[in-house]
């Protein structure tokens, strides 16, 4: 019992049964939605005396016994409370109740709206028993005092937290409530006089008051489960729509496909042999912003023929009004529907909005360590008891999750997802998203002159060509592709011939050095006037490979200082790339003068902030290695020009076009 001094002597001419607690707070416990089906309504979290309780057994029933049976109709919140408390204990309990038994009996509920009315309807159940209801942290004002068991008692709270002292640890049985299809479908029959059929689909994610608010007067059960259904529906959208492709229509993710594929074989193969053996494992996508992750993973579930349910961080923000109860409860109720949704793909995009505990202060970690934590155990209950469900999360900023959120059990493997790297593979793009359009039209050129770009900016240049035709009243034209992807250049001539000798300073260095050059472009994207590709890096990195990596990044800076009139700013996003390289050398890789590794990687720009001294060491070997990018860039001065020239005529080339341009025999790309 919970009460204040000044209001204990009011609790004590409290009517047995009744509630002493009944006001609403948005506190909350997370729910433990994992048991078998249609036993699943209680989690038993400590049973230590019951088998003891003297003549309160299962057994000990008639068998026409109904203590729900034939009341009149109830009130929506009524009619599920009883449902729900009826369900979730034992009849031993009900005996041990009836009888006046000194048993202590502690309910956890899933939100604050299910404590007052749970605790009505125990009270009219059993009015022996002494009810405590708590929905909200009692005061600093209230001193909560623990009243002797003399009688049966029944707490019913939504964190047990806010119990007197004692009745937790002192319970004879402490269980927790989930909704299930069969306390909605009793809770039906009590409101209604009649029930319908219930799925665990139709219920997952709801709370008391959408149940409340699915019953209306003169209508029937079914009407009722279709406005839970669509409630749940329209909080979890689930999409598996024939619009979007299969992986084999699917085109321009290069050798991340592969990899994919293998999984779907292995996730089919599993599906067909009944569940047998390990299940498939989960994924991680990670890449660039527009690279195609969200239609990955649609298409995975078509492919497959499931049900995808899909959130993120920010969706639990904007469902709710942002306090930690109500981020915990939005990212309970996606695992719940995508319980209930088993089989299912799970897809968790943005997952970089969840924060590295590592990296946030004091204040940040308290908040968000709760939320953190809570997602990586329903993540851990989801992929325990319901293999066939394949999780899939996606972010853009692999390097910023927490580091337990990334590790094998969680998410099993880690699937880079680059931007298409050949003109065919963006080629297959463009023609995905131009459908029927331009048939009859080879589109390679079109690529040629975006290559190095996104599915999603491809995706907006078919919009863009689709739009001038529209305003132009005729079908859309090569034309008006081509200009979506490079519209005419207004820069002057002169800036243009100074970004052209930028790029093919990297082009020609990179080759020089041994990279294989995918394509060069002065296409200007944005804030970049140009950019130059080169194949990622594979395998372990010596220092001199990063070297190598850092003149080809400073080889643009070098043509600014010795053909265009001196450095400019152009050049700020290199000199960063090339920063961070030569940093990384010297704090995380062990390369350097020292085998200490300091910071990971992607920390090693804040350790450069924080030192003096690694500034001094990073600063001298960028200026070593910039004079000796400014002797190579020097020495072939000749290639540079020529390569800048053709440039400027064709505005994008392609590795092959490179090595006819400058009749070399370098690494180049197809």
């Amino acid at each position: 019992m919970t009460s204040s001094k000044a209001s204990r002597s009011a609790a004590a001419d409290t009517p047995k049964g009744k509630t002493l607690s009944t006001s609403v707070s948005l506190a909350r416990l997370d729910r433990s939605p994992h048991a078998p089906a249609d036993k699943e309504t209680a989690q038993v979290i400590d049973e230590p005396l019951l088998p003891f309780i003297e003549g309160a057994s299962d057994d000990d029933t008639d068998p026409d016994d109904d203590l729900d049976g034939p009341d009149p109709q109830l009130s929506p919140s009524a009619a599920f409370a009883r449902a729900a408390i009826v369900e979730l204990l034992p009849r031993r309990v009900w005996r041990a109740f009836e009888r006046g038994k000194p048993l202590v009996v502690v309910v956890e509920a899933p939100t604050p709206d299910w404590v007052p009315q749970l605790g009505r309807a125990a009270g009219e159940l059993w009015p022996l028993c002494r009810i405590i209801a708590m929905n909200k942290a009692p005061s600093r004002f209230e001193q909560l005092v623990t009243l002797p068991a003399d009688r049966p008692v029944l707490a019913i709270t939504n964190n047990p937290a806010w119990l007197p002292a004692g009745y937790v640890d002192a319970a004879d049985l402490r269980v927790r409530l989930r909704l299930t299809p069969r306390i909605a479908r009793e809770g039906l029959r009590l409101a209604l006089g009649r029930s319908a059929a219930v799925t665990p689909r139709d219920v997952a994610g709801l709370d008391l008051p959408d149940l409340m608010l699915a019953v209306r007067p003169r209508s029937s059960a079914a009407a009722a489960v279709r406005r839970m259904r669509r409630t749940a529906e329209r909080r979890i959208a689930v999409r598996a729509d024939h619009a979007t492709p299969t992986l084999e229509q699917l085109k321009g993710y290069g050798g991340a496909m592969a990899e994919i594929e293998t999984i779907i074989a292995e996730a089919r193969d599993w599906i067909a042999a009944d569940a047998a053996g390990a299940p498939p494992p989960s994924m991680l996508l990670h890449g660039a912003p527009g690279t195609g992750m969200t239609m990955l993973a649609r298409s995975i579930a078509r492919t497959l023929g499931l049900p995808i349910v899909t959130t993120s961080v920010s969706e639990w923000f904007a469902r709710t009004e942002g306090n930690l109860g109500d981020v915990a409860k939005a990212a309970q109720t996606f695992f719940d529907w995508l319980t209930a949704a088993a089989p299912a793909i799970g897809f968790l995009d943005e997952l970089d909005a969840l924060p590295d505990r590592e990296r946030l202060s004091d204040r940040g970690r308290d908040w968000w360590t709760p939320v953190i934590t809570g997602v990586l155990l329903m993540i851990d209950r989801v992929r325990a008891e319901r293999p066939s469900v394949i999780l899939i999360g996606a972010t853009n900023h692999i390097d910023r999750l927490d580091g337990a959120l990334k590790r094998p059990g969680r998410f099993d493997r880690h699937i880079e997802i680059r931007p298409p790297e050949t003109v065919e593979e963006l080629s297959e793009v463009l023609r995905h998203h131009l459908g029927d359009d331009l048939r009859d039209h080879d589109v390679t050129r079109a690529a040629r002159l975006g290559l190095g770009a996104t599915g999603a900016e491809a995706e907006g240049w078919v919009k863009q060509a689709r739009q001038r035709a529209r305003v132009a009243s005729r079908s859309i034209t090569l034309a008006d592709l081509i200009d979506a992807i490079a519209p005419p250049d207004a820069t002057p001539l002169e800036l243009r011939r100074a970004i052209a000798l930028h790029e093919a300073a990297h082009a020609v260095v990179g080759l020089a050095l041994g990279r294989k050059l995918l394509s060069v472009s002065i296409v200007s994207r944005g804030a970049m006037g140009g950019v130059t590709t080169f194949a990622a890096d594979t395998g372990v990195l010596s220092r001199g490979d990063i070297e190598r990596d850092v003149k080809t990044t400073l080889a643009g800076r070098a043509a600014d200082v010795l053909f265009s009139g001196g450095a400019t700013t152009g050049a700020t996003s290199d000199l960063r790339h090339a920063t961070a390289l030569v940093t990384a050398v010297h704090a995380s890789f062990g390369l350097a003068d020292t085998l200490l590794s300091r910071v990971p990687p992607e920390r090693a720009e804040k350790a450069l902030a924080l030192d003096p001294e690694l500034r001094r060491i990073v600063s001298k070997d960028l200026e070593r290695l910039m004079g000796e990018t400014m002797e190579l860039v020097s020495a072939r001065e000749a290639e540079v020009r020529t390569l800048g020239e053709l440039l400027l005529e064709q505005r994008c080339l392609i590795g092959g076009a490179c090595a006819v341009g400058l009749r070399r025999k370098w690494p180049l790309g197809d």
